[in-house]
């Protein structure tokens, strides 16, 4: 899954680079949103879930009720691996596409560029990683010897985080659409960016926590 969110990502970076057909159909997309004044309030409004005000603090709560409840540092770790991987990965693509906005957003002359959609991005791994933390909490053995020695339980609270991070994105990624703030393909790379983080991060933690308490993968 990762190898293959990773190959998307490329081919949709080498789409919006060279101006192919996915960006001609960001255009018509666009286009209706103006037509239809951006649809519901509510569906406008849900992109605000994808600030830090807001994601940040549901992963920062998350983070720090694991992290003492397990009474082990992995969970902070966890959420700063992956807050740092997807801003990584998120400023250096916009920097390097440095993709124009589309003409119906607002006009803001110190910002990188609007490939992939950073509201997107960070709402996948901050609500996946909450998500993911909250799995631990609800499931058996939160010592990391219990935790890390289960591999299904792992891969149920990685389940669990990858479809909670994506729900809550596409709901983000369609809130900056609507309000138009960004082109489709802006919020599919910030989806693909989102998973490729979150189960990056998932992943690293792992495998370090299992060896510091001595499980064999």
């Amino acid at each position: 899954m990762l190898g293959a969110a990773s190959f998307l990502l490329l081919m949709l970076l080498v789409d919006v680079v060279s101006g192919g057909l996915a960006t001609r159909i960001d255009e018509s997309v666009i286009d209706a949103v103006a037509a239809s004044n951006g649809g519901p309030a509510w569906v406008r409004a849900s992109a605000d879930l994808g600030g830090l005000g807001i994601s940040g603090a549901v992963v920062a709560i998350g983070t720090l009720v694991c992290a003492q409840q397990a009474w082990r540092l992995w969970p902070i770790v966890l959420t700063s691996v992956n807050l740092a991987l997807v801003g990584a990965v998120v400023m250096g693509l916009k920097t390097a596409v440095q993709r124009t906005a589309p003409p119906t957003a607002v006009s803001n002359g110190d910002y990188a560029g609007y490939f992939p959609s950073g509201h997107t991005a960070t709402a996948v791994v901050c609500f996946g990683t909450a998500a993911f933390l909250a799995a631990a909490l609800l499931g058996e053995g939160l010592d990391a010897p219990a935790t890390v020695g289960s591999r299904s339980g792992w891969d149920r609270a990685e389940r669990v985080a990858v479809g909670v991070g994506l729900t809550v994105g596409v709901v983000v990624g369609l809130g900056t659409v609507m309000k138009g703030n960004h082109w489709p393909t802006d919020v599919v790379g910030g989806l693909l960016v989102g998973f490729v983080a979150l189960v990056t991060g998932v992943a690293v933690v792992r495998t370090q926590v299992s060896r510091r308490a001595g499980v064999r993968r």
